[in-house]
Parts: structure tokens; C-alpha cells; sequence
């Protein structure tokens, strides 16, 4: 029989001392990353890149929710999980 994992990851604990790299804890440092990069939209074939885009979004990147764009949803996110530590993987 198959184990069963559960997995409780925080997406807005975006960068640790590199960007985009998660280092566990939602802290002012990740608050500060989505703050600097308000307004980053990812980039649209045809246009130019978006220099406030890092390339990445989802979990660990410029966009926790995933919409494409870094705003004030990804943000709030990342107030209201402030000091949220992400789990290990537990059976």
C-alpha cells in the first residue's frame, strides 16, 4: 500500500539570500521581494520582457498565485502568512 504524504508549503516565501529560492520562512525579506516587483507581468510573445520579471512565478517566484502578473493579491498573500514556516514532507 502506497504512503500517504502531506505536504503544507508556503508560496510566498519567494527568495531566501538568492531570489527565487525558498528558504522555509515567510519573513520581511520575501514581503519586500513581491513589493519591489509589484506590477511585473510575464512575458507576452512579441513584446518585450518585463525587466521586474524574474522568469519564474507560481511557488518561489515574482507571482505566488499564478496569474501571471505580480500584484497587490500576491502581496496581501504574503502579509497574511507573514512568519508561516513551510513543513517537511511527514508519512
Amino acid at each position: 500500500m502506497p504512503s500517504i504524504y502531506k505536504y503544507d508549503n508556503c508560496w510566498f516565501d519567494a527568495s531566501a539570500m538568492s531570489p527565487a529560492i525558498q528558504d522555509g520562512l515567510m519573513g520581511m525579506r520575501n514581503i519586500s521581494y513581491l513589493i519591489l516587483h509589484f506590477k511585473a507581468k510575464a512575458p507576452v510573445a512579441g513584446k518585450p520582457v518585463d525587466p521586474r520579471w524574474v522568469g519564474t512565478y507560481g511557488n518561489g517566484g515574482v507571482d505566488p498565485y499564478g496569474d501571471r502578473t505580480c500584484d497587490m493579491r500576491d502581496i496581501s498573500g504574503a502579509i497574511i502568512h507573514f512568519e508561516h514556516k513551510n513543513s517537511t514532507l511527514t508519512p
